[in-house]
């Protein structure tokens, strides 16, 4: 599904955010958009602004751009 939506990437037992936009989101994953893709770590919470947050591990990057796979077991 092509969305457009703001989120937070949280990390460090939510000591740590980047702000990211979802660009892309299916049932298994999405694709965000964020000003450095190296700042990204490999597992983190994806935090909406409506309070949902999914669990994520990262499954690629490319400038400013990562590819994100869902956990199975999320919140």
């Amino acid at each position: 599904m092509r969305i457009l939506k703001s989120a937070s990437i949280v990390f460090n037992n939510g000591a740590s955010t980047v702000t990211c936009v979802v660009r892309n989101m299916s049932e298994g994953g999405a694709r965000l958009g964020v000003e450095d893709g190296r700042s990204v770590p490999k597992a983190f919470t994806l935090q909406f602004s409506d309070g949902h947050a999914i669990d994520c591990l990262l499954a690629w990057r490319i400038d400013k751009l990562v590819g994100v796979a869902f956990a199975r077991v999320g919140r």
